[in-house]
């Protein structure tokens, strides 16, 4: 048997979590991948619970890092180790549907696609599970009937963020790469510890890739109160790895495209002001100083005609340097619309309506 697929799972002290998910690998309907462990130094019982599996299934491997190294190096430790020629990335704490793999790969295979992704994440707390605002797919099945749910995605750089069956979704734990896509253009997780998937995933646009989609392939996302995101959010700790992100992206435009550099601004900056937005530190003020001298250093634009609200928000964050002012302005034109949101009882029209006031304070405020 020719093993076609390397799926690749960093692991760090995920003892109640890591049977569940290989339990969800060895029962792929495909069966010809290879399943490697990567485990970063778990002081638990993780390592001894893998290599039990090991006993059972001899497509699954362990590797042992010497020294703890992140989950984003390990990942790279990973695509060195796989010998095939396609890459799917689980979280150990996390499990996919039995059809995952098989849905996946065999649509990469149809379109020759260097990326392929799902968009049908359900997120899992205790016995509790839901779907996140960004899963459609039920919405999608009943407008259309032409099996909507598998194609060749047009998603790419220049696109305005829409809630689209095409949408390429920044998470890489929902997709399958090309291993010669990644080599090619020596793509690689940074060492950041936050936005690392957006990282790889506007880098990887700057090079036109072939990107397909299958949301019947389901990705279950354990939600747990002790990830990386909820610790920043708690802590005085600043996420200064978000602003590294931010300026790597900025700088790989710069030499590998130019001609997209704003485009890219404009997925760039979200998650770096995602991560603002919901830092809860007592020293925000010094967070928002160290933002504003980086848009400042690199004279960062967004294109105001497609993106009136980001672009202001932008321009304002780099141009002003005192928080106040900043938190005034931006928090009172979100309060105005989100009062007037709450009544829209439907959750897509209200998103809708948020954006296109928040929009037009924008463009009256210039």
């Amino acid at each position: 048997m020719i093993t076609k697929l390397s799926v690749i799972i960093p692991v760090y002290n995920v003892e109640m979590y890591i049977s569940k998910c290989l339990n969800s690998l060895i029962i792929q309907t495909m069966k010809d991948i290879e399943i490697i462990c990567i485990d970063d130094c778990s002081t638990d019982d993780s390592a001894n619970i893998i290599e039990q599996y090991i006993k059972k299934d001899n497509r699954i491997k362990l590797i042992k890092n010497k020294e703890n190294k992140g989950p984003s190096q390990t990942r790279n430790i990973g695509i060195s180790a796989s010998e095939c020629d396609y890459i799917a990335f689980v979280d150990s704490d996390d499990y996919v549907s039995k059809n995952y793999i098989e849905d996946l790969y065999n649509i990469a295979i149809r379109y020759s696609a260097d990326i392929t992704f799902t968009n049908n994440i359900v997120y899992v707390k205790g016995k509790k599970s839901s779907y996140p605002d960004y899963n459609r797919v039920k919405k999608w099945q009943k407008e259309y009937h032409d099996n909507p749910l598998k194609g060749l995605s047009s998603f790419n750089i220049t696109w305005k963020d829409v809630p689209s069956n095409r949408e390429c979704l920044s998470i890489n734990a929902v997709k399958v790469f090309a291993k010669r896509f990644l080599t090619n253009y020596n793509l690689e997780f940074s060492q950041n510890r936050i936005s690392e998937d957006s990282e790889l995933l506007y880098k990887a646009l700057a090079h036109k890739p072939t990107i397909a989609y299958n949301h019947n392939a389901v990705y279950y996302y354990t939600q747990r109160n002790d990830s990386i995101m909820d610790d920043s959010k708690k802590t005085n700790s600043i996420p200064y790895d978000a602003l590294n992100v931010f300026e790597n992206v900025y700088n790989y435009y710069s030499l590998h495209s130019k001609d997209n550099v704003i485009n890219s601004n404009y997925w760039n900056f979200r998650p770096l002001i995602y991560t603002y937005d919901n830092y809860k530190g007592e020293n925000k003020e010094e967070f928002y100083d160290t933002i504003h001298n980086l848009l400042v250093k690199l004279y960062i634009k967004i294109d105001a005609k497609k993106h009136p609200f980001l672009s202001y928000q932008c321009d304002l964050l780099k141009l002003e340097n005192d928080y106040n002012i900043y938190n005034k302005k931006i928090e009172e034109k979100k309060k105005i619309v989100n009062k007037v949101a709450w009544f829209i009882p439907s959750f897509g029209l209200r998103n809708k309506f948020r954006e296109i006031a928040l929009n037009y304070l924008a463009i009256k405020n210039n």
